[in-house]
C-alpha cells in the first residue's frame, strides 16, 4: 500500500522553496535545463550523481 500525504497549499510552497535540485556533472547537454534553472531562480547544485 502507497502511503498519500496531503498537504495544504502554504506547507508544499514552504517545502519546494527548501529543495535544491541535483544536476549529474557526467551529463553532457544539459545546458537548456541549468539555463531555466537560473532564469528561475531555482537553486541547484551540480555533483556526481552514483546510481546503478
Amino acid at each position: 500500500m502507497i502511503k498519500q500525504y496531503k498537504f495544504s497549499i502554504e506547507e508544499i510552497k514552504r517545502l519546494t522553496k527548501s529543495m535544491i535540485v541535483l544536476v549529474d556533472s557526467r551529463e553532457q547537454k544539459n545546458g537548456h535545463i541549468l539555463d531555466c534553472l537560473i532564469k528561475q531562480n531555482i537553486p541547484y547544485q551540480v555533483t556526481k550523481l552514483e546510481h546503478p
